[in-house]
């Protein structure tokens, strides 16, 4: 398993480093990343099996990378503070171990984190085994949502941008109405066609034929303003704002 480590003091590599040794020889550790810059850095040039971050590195919080880089993996939080417990798990955050880190809590993180990735490569293999049966890989194009009728059926073409807020997901679309639906952000960027759409940031996915312009924002953000709802405050990180300037213009 290839872990990431994402922490800005070298002593407690090493210590952590010496404990997933400990626990099993197949575990390769890359970092330490010390700071949110290099973080971006390591994320953007491989794929990893895992990360083990500190939540606060030298110039920032960890969270800023990863606002910065699409993360597909699970992560483990480590820290010696605990009021960042509830935002950790909106990064794809498993555990939060509170440091010094115990190593009978690192294990039982870790094989939750094995067992979750087989779960997601056994959904991986049952997806590639349909693409080669149908020959063409299948987006999703509708949404069955409810009403105090029953349910109905939601194109994806009609929506204009998904929210997420206070683990609640929630098409707006382009008519102005908006609904709940069942699925998470990160299950719904995985199967919209990203072609029509982009993961702005954590909680925002927007369609591109609702994307009316791009403001500049504080720090080289970019505000995306969308049709139909002047008030939507969906920022893009500096480091983000390439891929939507791409994705836009392609």
């Amino acid at each position: 398993m290839k872990i990431l480590v994402l922490e800005d003091e070298r002593p407690n590599f090493l210590r952590l480093q010496k404990q997933l040794q400990s626990l099993s020889a197949d575990y390769e550790t890359v970092g330490p990343a010390e700071t949110v810059a290099s973080a971006v850095t390591y994320l953007s040039e491989a794929v990893y099996d895992l990360i083990i971050a500190d939540v606060r590195l030298a110039d920032g919080l960890v969270f800023d990378a990863f606002d910065g880089c699409r993360v597909s993996c699970a992560v483990i939080f480590t820290t010696a503070y605990n009021e960042y417990a509830i935002r950790a798990f909106d990064y794809n955050g498993i555990c939060y171990l509170l440091k010094p880190i115990v190593t009978e809590e690192l294990a039982a993180a870790l094989r939750k984190a094995v067992d979750m990735r087989a779960g997601c490569m056994r959904e991986d293999l049952d997806r590639l085994h349909s693409l080669v049966a149908g020959g063409n890989l299948q987006y999703r194009r509708r949404f069955l949502v409810s009403d105090k009728d029953g349910y109905f059926v939601v194109g994806s073409d009609a929506v204009s941008h998904i929210v997420s807020d206070d683990g609640v997901t929630r098409l707006y679309l382009k008519d102005c109405r908006t609904f709940a639906v069942d699925q998470s952000l990160d299950t719904l960027e995985r199967q919209l066609d990203p072609a029509a759409f982009f993961r702005a940031n954590r909680r925002h996915i927007v369609h591109i034929a609702s994307v009316e312009r791009l403001n500049t924002w504080f720090n080289r953000k970019m505000k995306v303003v969308i049709a139909g709802y002047p008030d939507a405050e969906i920022i893009v990180s500096k480091e983000k704002t390439t891929a939507l300037k791409r994705w836009l213009d392609f």
